[in-house]
Order: structure tokens, then sequence, then C-alpha cells
């Protein structure tokens, strides 16, 4: 059994997982999330063109892995091991390298991370491949032979690698860092994609990166799992010192307990991070929206064609939403003790003013 989960950031140590969750992640050899996070021991440069660097010490990781007897597989091919550079990508390697129980993949130079990592559970060879994307919807820093960074999702190699590989072991598991975050429902690119990879011999492909709950979907008797969601995700600050506080869809997230003795079998749990108090637990509402947007991706019931408007609109909600009034005004308020409340004015406010406007 391997359990993957969503994105992982451990930004501080005060998250808790709840003993019914402990209990399901200790049924696996390997528990594989996506890691979004850089180690920073030292005063390293940021990235200039990102809104949030995501960093982490080496008590938050001890912390973390304090939880688990099992082995853990952090993919490494996301936007945030690049918030500090160079050095930054070279000190959580060096760091994850010095832990027994810590795998990782998909950050490297480019030749290395042509060939996937190959892990053993109940007698089976399983190949994990982690990918992004330098797209302006992630801003991953691409691999090159002299330059770290990852895998493109785009690269022209990886049927080849997944064809090739298929030889080799028993099931190939992609793991794409990928789309619009904050939207419930991945591109039809994306899910041209991942059939493309599964006709070239993919078994199974988990995403991440929308920090929300996409839905899953089977193609030729694959499944493929557009976005887990965010599995432990405290709030986190802004570049400018103001304070993102995730909505509710953003602290859901998908476990997925995958046997492989017998082909393989999956069994969904829904999960959901409190983030007031920082504790996982259990969630029905969180397995229910998966189902639910689940049902969008079934293309006996909605067509390819009308399925492109559902995106559509779900989008322009999203970037509605992202450039609305309240967000560039809030963006220009200062960091301040008393922020929460300044914003809860604000908001009383607007919505006075939308009702005399007559748009409540």
């Amino acid at each position: 059994m391997i359990n993957f989960t969503g994105d992982l950031f451990i930004g501080n140590d005060s998250f808790q997982i709840g003993d019914s969750i402990k209990a399901l992640l200790a049924t696996g050899k390997y528990i594989v999330s996506n890691f979004e996070n850089v180690f920073n021991d030292t005063s390293l440069e940021m990235r200039s063109d990102k809104s949030s660097i995501l960093t982490f010490s080496k008590k938050y990781l001890e912390s973390y892995i304090s939880n688990f007897q099992n082995s853990l597989i952090f993919t490494l091919g996301n936007n945030h091991l690049h918030d500090l550079g160079k050095d930054g990508i070279e000190s959580t390697i060096n760091l994850l390298n010095r832990y027994d129980n810590i795998l990782h993949t998909g950050i490297g130079k480019l030749q290395q991370l042509q060939s996937p990592l190959i892990v053993e559970d109940e007698g089976k060879k399983i190949a994990i491949l982690s990918v992004s994307t330098d797209e302006p919807e992630v801003m991953a820093i691409l691999a090159s032979n002299k330059h770290l960074g990852v895998l493109s999702m785009n690269d022209c190699s990886i049927n080849n690698i997944i064809s090739t590989y298929k030889k080799k072991v028993d099931f190939f598991i992609m793991i794409p860092h990928w789309g619009k975050e904050y939207i419930k429902y991945p591109s039809v690119q994306q899910r041209k994609k991942a059939y493309d990879w599964i006709d070239a011999g993919a078994d199974l492909i988990i995403g991440h990166h929308p920090h929300i709950i996409q839905g899953k979907e089977k193609y030729n008797d694959k499944w493929i799992y557009y976005s887990l969601g965010n599995y432990i995700f405290p709030e986190f600050f802004y570049k400018n010192g103001i304070k993102h506080c995730w909505k509710k869809e953003n602290t859901e997230s998908i476990l997925l307990s995958v046997d492989f003795k017998d082909g393989i079998n999956i069994t969904e749990h829904g999960l959901f991070f409190d983030v007031s108090i920082n504790v996982l637990n259990e969630s029905k509402i969180a397995y229910n929206n998966f189902i639910k947007r689940s049902l969008i991706l079934k293309t006996d019931i909605i067509s390819i064609k009308k399925y492109y408007g559902i995106w559509q609109k779900e989008l322009y909600n999203a970037l509605k939403n992202e450039y609305s009034l309240k967000k560039k005004i809030t963006g220009y308020l200062p960091k301040h003790k008393d922020y929460g409340r300044i914003e809860f004015l604000f908001k009383r406010v607007l919505k006075k003013i939308n009702k005399i406007n007559g748009l409540n």
C-alpha cells in the first residue's frame, strides 16, 4: 500500500494530525506528498517574480516526520522549490538527504529527471515521474543540462520515458504539478495531456497545484486525479506582508490509499485541515465535493465541448474574484496586528455600497 496526499507546506510546527488519519497513513509502506517548501537556514535571496515564498526549518520538518514510522516520498517538481534560487534548492536537497526515511524526486538537472524514482511495494516495482511547467499559472523553473529545475510536462521525451520504463516496472505513475489555481476543474488541455500519457503507458496520474480538490476521470481503464487539494497547508503571508487566508474549499483534500498487489485498487478519503487550529481530520464534505466535481468529467454525460463552457465559467468566476474591488483595496492595506478587524470593517462598507447600488 502507498498513500498519496495533496500539497504539503510545513511552514510552522503547530500542525497536528488526527488519530484516524495517522492510522490510515500508517497502513502504507510509503506516503507520497507534493513538498511545497524550500529550506532556509540563511538569508538567501528570494525570487523577485513570486508573490509568496514558502520556507521551512529543520525543526518543522522533524516535527512532521515524527508522526510516521513509514517512509516518506516528497515530489519536488513544483514552483516553490525555486523560491530561494539555486542555493535554496541545494540546501533543501542536502537536508532531505540526511534522513533515511525520506526519498525525493522531481528536482535536478535535465538528465537526472529523465529517470523516474523507482520503489518496490508488495512485490511490485513502481516508477514515479514528477513533472511541472513554466507556464504563467505555475511558473516553475525548467531544468537544463547545466541548471537545476523541474522536468517540463511538455517535454517531448516524456512519452518515451514512460514507454521505456514501463518495460522495467509493473506500474508507472505520473505526478504533474499543473493547472490554474483555485478553480474546480482541469483545462481541456490538461485532460488531453493526461490521455496522451496513458496512451504512452502510464497507469495512474495524480496531480497537484490548484490548492483545491478537482475531480477524477477514467480513461482507457486508468484513473486520473487532477488535483488532490491542500493536505497540510497553514495560512501564510504574501511578500507585501498581507496575510493570505484560505477559504474553506482550500482546506479540503483527498487522500489516496493505493494497493498494487493485484493491479491498482484505490481507496479515497476526504480530509479537512482546520487552519484556525492547524489540525488535520477526516471530512465527508471534502469527499462529497470530490465526487460532485468528478461527475462533470464523465464524457458519457458531458461532452468535451459542453465541458469547455463549464470550465470557462469557472475560470471567469475565479478571475472576477481575483480582480475584484475588495481584492484591490485590501492589497494596499498595511501589515497591522488589527488587519483582520480592518478587513471586516471594509467588507461591511463594501456590502453597504453594493446594497445602495442594488447589487445585493
